[in-house]
């Protein structure tokens, strides 16, 4: 095994140790995965974020924010403000918003739907369909029926599903080397 790769998986490792080092002994082993999956993909969010294309249109200026949005319960605790906070898109600062259910929609960039609003994901998508909004469904369904990106993990990995039509459709561009790590594409034709 080559030495770098050696060096990769002992980073890995110490910051997985150091995960559960700071879980309170309280939380259990089931809260302990739960908020270790949720601190992923709080960082997947950002970094998946970085392979789309957004039309000009959908920024007020080049110092407008890159408003990340919640619609439904929040999974992550305090970390994805954590990484709103210490983090940039393409030299703009990050925000974090909670969507309110029955609220008008708020403008932003992503939206992240949690698992629980899977039986709304048609009323949600009535609102911000067709806006250049990156929709992200916290569930293995979510792109197959409609939003552009279904995040999920499956046999101990995160994986993602893109709906590649969804996204056209709302003027986003995603970039081929994402469609590449895809566990599925859907409306891929033409790729």
């Amino acid at each position: 095994m080559p030495q770098r790769a050696i060096n990769s998986f002992k980073r890995c490792l110490a910051a997985g140790a150091l995960l559960l080092c700071a879980l309170p002994a309280a939380r259990g082993p089931a809260a302990a995965a739960d908020f270790a999956e949720y601190k992923v993909k709080a960082e997947f969010l950002v970094k998946l974020a970085q392979f789309v294309d957004w039309p000009g249109a959908a920024f007020s200026g080049p110092q407008a924010p890159f408003v990340i949005a919640i619609a439904g319960e929040d999974p992550f605790g305090d970390y994805l403000e954590e990484v709103v906070r210490s983090r940039a898109m393409n030299g703009r600062p990050l925000k974090l918003i909670r969507a309110a259910r029955g609220a008008p929609a708020e403008p932003c960039h992503l939206l992240f739907i949690s698992g629980g609003e899977y039986q709304r994901l048609g009323e949600i998508l009535d609102v911000y369909g067709g806006r250049a909004v990156l929709t992200i469904g916290d569930g293995e369904k979510f792109a197959r029926n409609g939003a552009h990106v279904g995040l999920y993990r499956k046999g101990g990995h995160l994986r993602f599903e893109i709906n590649l039509e969804a996204a056209r459709k709302s003027g986003l561009v995603v970039s081929s080397k994402l469609l590449r790590l895809a566990a599925a594409v859907y409306g891929g034709g033409g790729i």
